[in-house]
């Protein structure tokens, strides 16, 4: 089995390798953690605020998305004690990557996280999770943040989409 953790910070990233190490897989299950580095928009270069930084933007990007997902694939390690868990970052729109990314290694699920945005919001900033549910070749599975306040638990909520129960095999 193959199972594709697209985390987006690591705040979610906790979420989602808490998640993968309290879930049971089936014995040689690989784990590969993605993020995706979203372009920078065209108004910001054509503002001129960001291009004289830009090199050094991107590359810092790049080590602190590296890092993050290092930090997951490690809770996975350590839990799992595997060899199976790949870490890659890569560049382009999360909700074209993270399909594209599964599609080549052929993932049999994807865990993803989500905001939960409603209303404007998700008008403005649109959905990944929502997009690779819709795209994906495989099941996905979507974790949101543990609710605050009072009664709240550590853990996250868990909906699943598309073919749910297929991975369970």
């Amino acid at each position: 089995m193959r199972v594709l953790i697209a985390v987006e910070d690591d705040l979610f990233g906790l979420a989602q390798a808490s998640y993968v190490t309290n879930t049971p897989w089936p014995p040689l299950t690989e784990f590969k953690v993605v993020h995706v580095i979203e372009p920078v928009s065209l108004k910001q270069i054509a503002s001129g605020s960001i291009l004289p930084l830009f090199d050094f933007v991107e590359e810092e990007l790049h080590r602190e998305a590296a890092a993050m997902v290092r930090r997951v694939a490690l809770r996975i390690r350590d839990k799992f004690k595997s060899p199976y868990v790949f870490e890659e970052v890569v560049k382009g729109r999360a909700k074209e990557k993270i399909v594209e990314a599964a599609e080549q290694w052929s993932a049999d699920l994807i865990i993803i996280g989500s905001h939960g945005r409603r209303g404007v919001d998700l008008l403005m900033l649109g959905s990944v999770s929502n997009a690779v549910s819709a795209h994906a070749p495989c099941s996905v599975i979507v974790v949101k943040l543990p609710a605050t306040g009072s009664g709240s638990t550590s853990e996250p909520a868990v909906t699943q989409s598309r073919n749910e129960a297929s991975f369970r095999s």
